[in-house]
């Protein structure tokens, strides 16, 4: 279960407080306008960015540094961050590397488990090719794959069809809801489109205007 409680800060917008627990099968969809504090939210409730007081816990620990080394969490950006100097297949790999639980299989089997993920979400072309040489929609699916490739419990995903077009979208969240039927743990994501959340969605939780400063998440919306 993911539970928090914790104020943070959005810059230009003050600070805002949320609250809320989730339980093992929600996959909830956040829906919001841009520059509200959606992605600000994301990375401190996974504690990737600093809160102001509070906590977010998983199964009732803290996230901190030693939680994340054991594989509890997936995390899309928004941004698509991929080393330059990686190959596609390298930078799919790499974080296998600082997981406990897959430093001791050789990196031969760690690029194996890589290839395997690029095949099943038919990306297998993009094995050997280098970052700076793909288009804005292609770093994004391996973007996505990057948060997947350990099968965390928890997902946490910044907009993770945002570069795709329409095709490509529909493609990528067929593919994403068969992963998701294997996962037991909990889905957190962002989204600007109605579809997204028909398709993958079970809880909905429209982000409140400017003028509230208390995010309550047990007012989501079982879909």
């Amino acid at each position: 279960m993911l539970k928090f409680n914790f104020h943070f800060d959005v810059p230009h917008k003050g600070s805002l407080q949320a609250h809320g627990q989730l339980e093992f099968g929600t996959k909830l969809a956040i829906l919001g306008p841009s520059g509200c504090g959606k992605s600000t939210f994301l990375k401190a409730l996974a504690g990737l960015s600093p809160k102001r007081s509070g906590e977010s816990t998983w199964l009732d620990q803290n996230f901190n540094q030693e939680m994340l080394k054991e594989g509890v969490l997936g995390f899309c950006f928004q941004s698509s961050p991929l080393f330059s100097h990686l190959t596609v297949l390298e930078n799919l790999a790499l974080p296998l590397e600082s997981l406990k639980k897959y430093r001791p299989l050789s990196s031969e089997l760690k690029k194996q488990r890589a290839q395997k993920l690029l095949l099943r979400a038919g990306l297998s072309d993009l094995a050997n090719r280098f970052p700076p040489d793909l288009s804005g929609g292609e770093k994004k699916r391996v973007s996505l794959l990057r948060s997947l490739i350990f099968k965390a419990p928890l997902l946490i995903l910044d907009e993770p069809f945002s570069d795709l077009d329409e095709e490509n979208r529909r493609l990528f969240k067929k593919w994403l809801h068969e992963i998701l039927l294997d996962h037991k743990g909990v889905l957190v994501f962002v989204t600007h489109h109605e579809s997204d959340i028909q398709d993958l969605a079970n809880l909905r939780f429209d982000w409140p205007s400017n003028k509230e400063t208390v995010l309550d998440f047990s007012k989501a919306q079982k879909l």
